[in-house]
This record gives structure tokens, sequence and C-alpha cells, in this order.
């Protein structure tokens, strides 16, 4: 436990050090300009920037409800909200968001779902949210990437795409493992066998044996779920309401500064910040910190006519899509932990 408290105390200290860092190389020109920019949104644009962030939480719950109601009938949409914000705060501060999905389990537990029921759940929400994220950045990338190709920093964009080519990927095994389990399991041996032989793994027949459950247990599952087809059309389009939301905030707070921009140039918003999630693929730190926010800054300080509103515009969303809830989801954590007596080892 302690050692678990020590890994927390660091990835506190590694996020609040990236982003201070961030902010310093963000403000050191322009801190003036930033400010005033800032200073000057109308109360009620700040408001709607906060709850906005918050959004992809509560439509987070709403799509746990939808698999939760085949392994608990009286499952609330607050339970869902609640182990949507546990995951999220877990997932915030351990690395590559290891730890959300230990917490959420465990949680599901507490609100009375089995361990392998929590664990069905969260796969097969993952494997959707990842099949509508790859659907939608598909189509996003289809309109625009071709335009922001040449005019962005290659090596950027180079990022970008390869991190859409690994979510390609994980979508693509993630649906082998229930469409085609024997071929998964036949790649998966594979790659036992090659840790075998670099000696990262002892026991191969142990960690082959383990690897089959947990296929059949989650292609049983998934199979369960399919005889609902509108289980998976709901959330599909759920998370495709999420990541609109998601993706549409850089250009509501562009808007909120008091900028006029087109609502043609929505798409344009939305494109680039598909890319920064792409991006964050490829960044381990706890909350992406210091890289998300560096992306961001160098993909929209192309499209703004400001350095000091680009600075602007990344401040208010990383505070809106992360920090705000990361205090959110904290204070609920501790809640649920007195609650619970809440414990998690990642």
């Amino acid at each position: 436990m302690k050692n678990g408290r020590k890994g927390y105390v660091w990835n506190f200290i590694i996020i609040g050090g990236m982003t201070a860092l961030v902010l310093f190389f963000s403000l050191k020109d322009q801190y003036q300009e930033v400010m005033k920019l800032i200073l000057g949104i109308p109360w009620y644009w700040l408001l709607i920037i906060g709850v906005w962030g918050l959004l992809g939480n509560w439509i987070g719950g709403k799509i746990l409800c939808l698999y939760a109601d085949h392994f608990k009938s009286n499952f609330r949409l607050k339970e869902g909200v609640i182990n949507s914000l546990v995951g999220s705060f877990f997932s915030g501060i351990t690395p590559s968001s290891t730890g959300g999905q230990f917490a959420q389990v465990y949680l599901f537990k507490k609100q009375g779902i089995s361990y392998s029921g929590g664990a069905s759940i969260l796969w097969t929400d993952f494997m959707l949210y990842q099949t509508s994220l790859v659907l939608f950045v598909t189509v996003l990338f289809i309109l625009k990437f071709h335009h922001y190709v040449n005019m962005m920093n290659q090596a950027l964009m180079l990022f970008i795409f390869l991190g859409y080519i690994t979510n390609v990927v994980i979508i693509i095994l993630l649906w082998m493992m229930v469409l085609k389990p024997s071929i998964y399991l036949r790649l998966c041996s594979g790659g036992i066998h090659l840790l075998k032989l670099v000696h990262i793994i002892k026991d191969e027949q142990q960690v082959k044996t383990k690897m089959q459950e947990k296929v059949s247990s989650f292609s049983n599952n998934i199979k369960k779920l399919q005889k609902e087809k509108y289980v998976f059309i709901k959330s599909i389009c759920w998370n495709l309401l999420r990541f609109i939301i998601q993706f549409v905030l850089p250009w509501i707070i562009v808007r909120s500064l008091g900028y006029q921009i087109a609502v043609y140039e929505m798409i344009d918003y939305m494109t680039l910040s598909s890319f920064v999630v792409m991006a964050n693929t490829f960044i381990p730190i706890p909350g992406a910190s210091g890289g998300s926010e560096f992306v961001f800054s160098s993909l929209f300080s192309q499209v703004l006519p400001q350095v000091a509103l680009a600075s602007s515009v990344m401040i208010l969303w990383r505070f809106s899509t992360f920090h705000l809830v990361m205090l959110v989801s904290g204070i609920v954590c501790m809640v649920q932990r007195h609650r619970y007596h809440f414990r998690v080892k990642y």
C-alpha cells in the first residue's frame, strides 16, 4: 500500500511538473495577452466550458448502464456516472491510463456486479469505444488529413498518423478476439513464445492458459450482448455523441473569447482535436501531461491568428477536459473510498 501511495504521489508530481513547464513556455512571451483574453470571458461562458468537459463522463456513465443492466437489473445512471468518474481519476494519475479499469472493476463489485461481470462490461465498453473512435476519426481523416499534412510539421503529422494506425490495429485485434478467437490466440501464442525466448516470461504455458481463459470469458460475454444488437447500436451512437462534444470544444472556446468563426469551420477544429487524441496514444506520462498541451498548441497555432489566442484556448481546453475532471473525479473517489473503504493497487 505504501508503494502504491508513493506511486500516486510521484504521478501527481509528474502531472504538476509537466503542466507547469508547458504553462511556462506558453505564457513566457505573451502572459499579459493570454490573461487579458481569459479574464475577459463572460462568467457564463466559463461555466459552459467547465460543464462541457464533464459531459463525457455523464455519457460514459450512460453507456456503462447499457451493459450493466445485463448483470444487475436496477443499476442506476448515478452509479454509472460515479464509476465513469472513478475510472477517469485513476486513468489520469497512472501511466498510459492503466489504472482506471482496475478501479472500476473494484467499484463494480461494490455496486453489486461480480469481478468477471465488471471486467466484461469494461472490455465491451473499451472495444465499442475504440470502434466508435476509429470510425469517427477515419471520417475526419478522409475529409481533412490531406489538407493539414502539407501545412503542419511533417514529423508531428507522421506521429499523429502512426497513432491512428495503432488505434486501427488495436480495434482489429479486439474484433478478432470476438469473431475469430482461435486466430487471435495463435497470434498471442506466438508473441508469448517470443517473450519466453528473450526471458521476459518464465512459465509460457501458464501465461497461455490464462490468456485462453480470459479470451474465452470475454468472447462468451460479448456474444451474450450481441443477441441484443440495440445495445451495440446505442453504445456506438452515445460514443459518437461523446466524440462530437469532446472535439468541438476548442471551437466553442474560440467563440467564447470573442472571435467570430463560422459554423462550417467546426469540422476543422474537430479534426485537429482528433489529431491530439491520436498523438496521445504514444504519450505514456500520467494524463498525457505536457505532451497533450504541446501537440494541441502546435496544431492550433497554425490555424489561429495569434499565438496568445492558441495558448488561451489550450489552457481553457486542458482545464475543462483534464484538470476540472480530475478535481471532480478526485472528490468522487474520496466519497466512494469513505463509503466502501476503497482500496486500489496497480
